[in-house]
Order: C-alpha cells, then sequence, then structure tokens
C-alpha cells in the first residue's frame, strides 16, 4: 500500500454497521478502512511490527473486550 494511503481501522461486531462504516471512510480520498468484527483480531493488528493505522473507529460494546479497554 502506497505510504499516502491511511488505513483506518474499524472495530465493529455487527456486520451492517461495520459496512455502512466503511463505505463512508471509503468516500474520503486517501483513506482505505479496514473492518475487523473482533477486538481480539484487532489487537493482533495493532501489534504487528508493520502496522499503518492511522485511526481507529471502535464499537464501544464488544464481545471480549469493550472498545474502551481495545483503546487502551
Amino acid at each position: 500500500m502506497p505510504p499516502s494511503v491511511k488505513v483506518v481501522v474499524i472495530v465493529e461486531d455487527t456486520q451492517s454497521i461495520g459496512l455502512s462504516l466503511a463505505v463512508a471512510i471509503e468516500s474520503i480520498p486517501g483513506v482505505k478502512p479496514l473492518l475487523v468484527q473482533n477486538p481480539r483480531a484487532a489487537l493482533r493488528l495493532f501489534t504487528s511490527p508493520d502496522s499503518q493505522i492511522a485511526a481507529i473507529v471502535t464499537d464501544l460494546h464488544l464481545p471480549f473486550l469493550d472498545g474502551f479497554e481495545l483503546i487502551r
């Protein structure tokens, strides 16, 4: 992915909401949404050494780990 493209991770366990957010974010030039449906998968992305995440949009009520804990 070119360095000028910013990745925004969407952490949302309700598929319809996640897809709606992805479509909205995708309309922003230079931004690529990446939809993840559970916080454990998101944590793996965040801790990856080659992660190029610019921002996170998260549901606050997630299974296993709430959005506040995920952000911490």
